[in-house]
């Protein structure tokens, strides 16, 4: 049974390293990875997701939008509308795929990023773009990408395209 969605700061008490936070966006949902320290990865095109909440112009111009993986702060994508722990367990049942090591669920989501070596807890960089592959309509979008470094899937999976097609 999923919980109801939760401020930024209520969702930051209960969240764990490797969970799958599930971002309420009124006309559809986004998904994140918490890598610890508040900091959360996730998987968007500019002008989208976190950038659209807080009123960032990014992304309105014409032409292709770039896609990429930022980390970034759990509150700033929970944005107004909070979030909750949705690690989509029922659905990892159902494709017959165990949960990756934690330690293997950071290290995917972390690739690519630069590590602030300042810091004590060895944290990547919040706000660097690591440019990836992303359509909204398939597997490699934030569902997609979140639950394939999750869980031990070839590719991962989104229930909003399954939905989507039914």
């Amino acid at each position: 049974m999923l919980s109801d969605y939760i401020t930024a700061s209520n969702l930051l008490r209960v969240v764990k390293e490797g969970d799958i936070v599930e971002f309420n966006r009124l006309t559809y949902l986004h998904y994140a990875l918490y890598i610890g320290n508040g900091i959360c990865v996730h998987v968007q095109q500019d002008g989208g997701d976190s950038a659209i909440l807080l009123g960032s112009s990014s992304g309105s111009g014409a032409g292709a939008k770039e896609s990429y993986k930022i980390a970034e702060k759990l509150e700033r994508i929970a944005g107004k509308f909070g979030g909750r722990v949705n690690n989509l367990e029922t659905l990892a049942e159902i494709h017959r795929v165990k949960r990756r090591p934690i330690a293997d669920i950071l290290e995917k989501a972390k690739s690519g990023f630069p590590i602030d070596i300042y810091s004590r807890s060895k944290q990547v960089v919040t706000g660097v773009k690591v440019h990836v592959e992303y359509e909204v309509i398939s597997n490699n979008n934030c569902e997609g990408y979140v639950t394939y470094w999750r869980y031990d899937h070839p590719t991962g999976w989104s229930i909003q395209v399954s939905i989507a097609y039914i």
